[in-house]
């Protein structure tokens, strides 16, 4: 709707230049001015005042011709009050057009919605003109810096890539170096690398699997090799246990256990000699219902020196001058005391206290399990005789 009213401002200011333009005498041009300020659609008059034609005016009879149409362009009603006695007087369609454009001009200095342009004074126009100057230097700077901006980030991008390429490189290269160093894998049908076979240079002997009765897998995956005749004949299928007498050994856990040979190995795969744990041979996957690991010797878990505490009757390894029960530290007897006593004649000991018949322990009387490791006698479950 604005674009349609100024190009109807447009139009009407080209016919009123054109007739002007065709008119030489002063009345004529008078009667021009009149027309153009009565016309109900024309609120821009700056343009008419520039026309050559119109200055013909000047110095006329009809010179306040020219002076109304300069009031029209860019005075209000209260400035035709004032200068009224040198004015022509105004017909009422010009008296409501000045009132509409007086309207105009206090929609400048007030807050409203919309509101049409006026025509500007030559004073608004160089302010106007020095504004947009400044205007379009301002944007003018704003684009070069975005244009450095871009330049920069460009530069930055470019700088990132070839950075990110030399870091691709560099970790393809140390992928290179961790393979070269890496050890060839090992021969086909063997666990276990050439460098841990031992038993002099060369491939082990071909391993007899046998073809007895088989169970689940064994818990400890790997192979044992004997370079050496046997010894004794081989016995009876079973599971092997880890701490078994080595010899050649599948994967699996099941198979026959020969002896012992001259060079071998087989404890968890690992390179050397394993034998039983116990001196009389017997074999164990589990020890600790047999006896402590913290022990020496053989299932009594006794060694030659160990001495009685006294005081608590725990069992106390020779080189210990202290014993060690928590609690208890009471200091190991000189040779020819009594050792005979055991912490039941301890004062200390409360009202009610009881002692494990398996182990000897002294309990305190809320206790129903024995409190000594490995023992848990219940001295509340019956007995079995």
């Amino acid at each position: 709707m604005a674009m349609d009213a100024e190009r109807r401002q447009a139009e009407l200011i080209a016919q009123f230049s054109a007739q002007a333009a065709a008119l030489s005498s002063a009345p004529q041009l008078a009667a021009l001015v009149l027309e153009a300020t009565s016309h109900p659609a024309l609120f821009a008059f700056s343009e008419l005042l520039t026309l050559p034609a119109l200055s013909k005016l000047t110095g006329t009879q009809y010179a306040s011709s020219l002076d109304l149409l300069r009031l029209f362009a860019y005075g209000t009603l209260n400035d035709y009050k004032s200068n009224s006695g040198f004015l022509p007087a105004l017909l009422p369609d010009q008296v409501r057009k000045l009132k509409q454009l007086s309207v105009l001009t206090l929609a400048e200095s007030t807050k409203v919605q919309f509101a049409a342009g006026r025509d500007l004074t030559p004073d608004q126009l160089k302010n106007m003109i020095e504004t947009l100057s400044d205007w379009l230097g301002t944007s003018d700077r704003l684009l070069h810096q975005i244009q450095e901006k871009i330049k920069w980030a460009d530069t930055m991008s470019e700088v990132n890539k070839k950075h990110q390429k030399e870091f691709e490189d560099r970790v393809e290269e140390a992928k290179k170096s961790i393979k070269r160093m890496m050890p060839a894998p090992p021969a086909p049908g063997y666990d276990r690398l050439p460098l841990f076979y031992g038993g002099g240079g060369g491939a082990p002997s071909p391993i007899p699997l046998g073809s007895g009765s088989y169970g689940g897998p064994y818990p400890h995956l790997g192979m044992r090799y004997g370079y050496g005749p046997p010894v004794g004949a081989p016995g009876s299928y079973g599971l092997f246990s880890s701490y078994g007498q080595p010899g050649p050994m599948s994967g699996m856990g099941y198979g026959p256990g020969p002896e012992l040979g001259r060079y071998s190995y087989g404890f968890r795969g690992s390179p050397m000699l394993v034998s039983s744990p116990w001196s009389g041979g017997a074999i164990a996957e589990n020890n600790d219902n047999i006896a402590s690991r913290k022990r020496r010797g053989g299932p009594d878990g006794l060694s030659e020196g160990d001495w009685t505490c006294p005081k608590c009757d725990n069992i106390n390894f020779s080189f210990r001058n202290t014993c060690n029960m928590k609690k208890c530290g009471a200091p190991r007897p000189t040779p020819g005391a009594n050792t005979s006593s055991s912490r039941k004649d301890n004062k200390e000991a409360p009202e009610g206290s009881w002692t494990c018949p398996e182990c000897n322990n002294l309990n305190y009387p809320f206790r129903s399990v024995c409190n000594r490791k490995g023992c848990s006698y219940n001295k509340s479950a019956p007995t079995n005789n």
